[in-house]
């Protein structure tokens, strides 16, 4: 997939635009009988990003969540400081209540054209996870996916802290 590899970033606060993404999906949300649980750590500065880029990696994720938590579930969008070989980063994360993703696709999902589990969830050409995977990466980031808390998907990437 075609990503533009130029960002143009900036230092700012993660929650403004955490939670303008997450009203965005209200209408879709309680016609599902779903919701979404905010959890900004406190003490979170800013961070370092291109603010399109990151909407459309939340959206995307978002809207994945959305599609295979079960109605009336729950989906937590979360944010923590990391430390990784020295740098500061912030990981952005989102939770959701869904089937979960298989140990063995959990790296497939972010090659293009690449879909997994129950396929009558599946929408699209299976790009979103790769270009998602890109936009991460041209921040210095890593994005990646491991089980929620209580079964289901977190799907987390990160993006310089402002102090990096």
């Amino acid at each position: 997939p075609q990503v533009s590899e130029v960002l143009e970033v900036c230092s700012a606060p993660l929650r403004p635009l955490i939670e303008e993404i997450a009203s965005a999906f209200e209408p879709l949300l309680e016609e599902r009988g779903e919701r979404i649980e905010i959890d900004v750590d406190p003490k979170l500065g800013q961070a370092r990003f291109d603010r399109a880029a990151v909407e459309q990696v939340l959206t995307n994720l978002l809207g994945n969540a959305i599609r295979y938590t079960r109605k009336g579930g729950t989906i937590e969008i979360a944010t923590r400081e990391l430390r990784v070989n020295g740098r500061e980063f912030v990981e952005l994360s989102v939770s959701d209540e869904g089937p979960g993703v298989a140990p063995d696709d959990r790296e497939r999902i972010f090659e293009p054209y690449v879909q997994a589990g129950d396929e009558s969830h599946a929408g699209g050409l299976g790009l979103g996870l790769a270009i998602c995977k890109r936009l991460v990466e041209a921040h210095g980031g890593t994005i990646g996916v491991r089980e929620s808390a209580g079964g289901g998907s977190c799907f987390a990437f990160t993006v310089p802290g402002a102090g990096s």
